[in-house]
């Protein structure tokens, strides 16, 4: 812990204080001097002694918000101690009281306005505090130096009334590099007739890394696929179709099984299978929206597997409904997939992964594959998933350089990854990881109107 400066203590010559340092608020007022007359004249008179100077309101005021500052320091009231010192210095702004500020907001892991307190203090004590002061403060601002990361931020295109947002918290003039402690950040930016650019970084000590942002323009909007007709349930014939838009990739409302396939309504139809025992008719439930048919009932071993494979070299969105109904053994219980961790081969990219992570409590993964020398090298979200085993609706939206995570129609978390890195050389999967390991399908619940859409909708 970092020592604050206190003021001296009436009555012993500015003595050390419960181990603090002496002497911060002396010279506020000036003491009297003797007249040139009475110095020139001839045997003087021993002058009576002075009479201190009388202590302004204000100058009283400072030094009482000091003296409240070092108590509340001293008690480990940080936020309370930095708001007496913030005080204290607008009133009698000392250079030392700089150096208890630095001090609060470096207990307060307020790492940036720290490293900011303790430079003006090295700037305007030089000559005034005492040099081992100014030496203790270069140490203890090299410290902080030492395990904290730089962000260089860039915003593109340079639009006016751009806002740097961190960690939801608008900043107000920001100074480059932004200083952040250890950990995940969001960093956003927002101007007017633009769309919001947005990553999520994780910092170690250390780290100096530049992030862009990208502000476009705001895309045309997609509106929502029709509401699809709920077909009559015809043994071996295929479900009514209706006419979808042309940003329709997938449309599965698991109105009827037609042998081991069930419709999709946009393209090519998903064949139900056995990881043991290969295709087999799809065991259907009744679905959380009636109107648009059933549910897909998955166990576990079982899996759904599209034709061809999707277009996602522009925005898209993927969606759908889920109910979980418990973890299989250790295993994560993967929703969607067409990861592609041979990215690069055949023009592909790093695909989309949508699974429950198997802890306590459950969260929500959404990730990629990021690099093609690299093939186990992801950029992923994460946040937090209901335990409750209720209905959830997850949609993820690829747009403007991010991909965001959009839960139950509010906005959770998200990732940075250019256009394109999506695509994937494999068809869509539901209920199992494509081909990769744990080998196996391990979801065991209810997934009910599927879709993909070229085109970027909105979480809610």
């Amino acid at each position: 812990m970092c020592t604050v400066v206190a003021p001296p203590v009436p009555g012993r010559g500015g003595l050390r204080a419960a181990g603090l340092v002496a002497g911060l608020i002396t010279g506020l007022s000036a003491g009297l001097v003797g007249s040139p007359a009475a110095l020139a004249a001839p045997r003087p008179k021993a002058p009576p002694p002075a009479r201190p100077e009388q202590k302004t309101p204000e100058q009283k005021a400072a030094e009482r918000h000091f003296q409240s500052g070092v108590a509340l320091f001293q008690e480990a009231k940080y936020a309370e101690a930095l708001a007496e010192f913030e005080r204290a210095y607008e009133i009698a702004p000392q250079p030392l009281v700089l150096y208890n500020i630095a001090g609060c907001h470096r207990e307060l892991s307020h790492y940036s306005e720290a490293v900011t307190f303790y430079r003006r203090f090295l700037a305007d004590g030089k000559g005034k505090a005492k040099p081992a002061r100014l030496a203790a403060a270069q140490a203890e601002l090299d410290g902080i130096l030492a395990r904290i990361a730089r962000v260089t931020v860039t915003v593109t295109p340079g639009v006016d009334g751009v806002t740097l947002i961190l960690d939801g918290t608008p900043l107000d003039n920001p100074v480059m590099p932004l200083i952040l402690p250890p950990g995940e950040h969001r960093l956003a930016a927002r101007a007017a007739g633009r769309s919001e650019g947005e990553r999520s970084v994780r910092l170690a000590s250390g780290d100096e890394i530049a992030v862009e942002l990208v502000l476009a323009e705001r895309p045309t909007p997609v509106d929502p696929p029709p509401a699809i007709d709920r077909p009559a349930a015809v043994p071996g014939a295929p479900a009514a179709r209706r006419r979808f838009p042309q940003a329709c990739q997938i449309a599965l409302p698991f109105a009827v099984a037609a042998g081991n396939t069930v419709d999709n309504l946009c393209g090519g139809d998903f064949t139900h299978q056995l990881y043991s025992a290969g295709d087999t008719p799809p065991p259907l439930a009744a679905s959380l929206i009636p109107e648009l048919g059933k549910a897909a009932d998955i166990t576990a071993d079982a899996y759904f597997t599209g034709t061809g494979t999707l277009d996602k070299s522009h925005d898209v969105t993927v969606q759908f409904w889920v109910k979980l109904r418990g973890f299989v053994d250790v295993y994560n219980a993967w929703l969607f997939s067409d990861l592609d961790l041979d990215v690069g081969a055949a023009g592909g990219g790093g695909g989309l992964g949508i699974a429950i992570v198997n802890t306590t409590p459950p969260k929500l993964d959404v990730t990629t594959c990021t690099k093609a020398t690299a093939p186990l090298m992801f950029e992923d979200a994460v946040t937090a998933y209901p335990a409750d085993g209720s209905w959830q609706f997850v949609r993820v939206v690829h747009t403007n350089g991010n991909v965001y995570v959009c839960l139950n129609g509010v906005r959770k978390t998200s990732f940075a990854a250019p256009a394109g890195l999506l695509k994937s050389t494999f068809p869509p999967h539901l209920g199992r990881n494509v081909v990769w390991t744990p080998a196996g399908a391990f979801f065991d619940g209810e997934l009910d109107d599927v879709r993909v859409l070229t085109g970027a909708l909105p979480c809610d």
